[in-house]
């Protein structure tokens, strides 16, 4: 079992745009204690994707 833990903000504002309801974090790989900051869903996967290696990587393909 690999464990990630992530903390996960959306900026507040007034009125919010688009781009302020995308996701913000941090994600920290437990074993390896490798941490990064990530400003979609898109890098927080690619983060979870490298930490498991190749072979547990989704064969529908490479992320965008």
């Amino acid at each position: 079992m690999e464990t990630f833990i992530v903390r996960v903000w959306v900026p507040v504002a007034v009125k919010p745009r688009r781009d302020d309801l995308a996701l913000h974090g941090v994600v920290e790989h437990v074993g390896s204690q490798r941490s990064r900051t990530f400003h979609s869903d898109a890098e927080l996967l690619r983060f979870v994707h490298d930490c498991l290696g190749e072979d547990r990587v989704d064969p529908a393909g490479p992320l965008p």
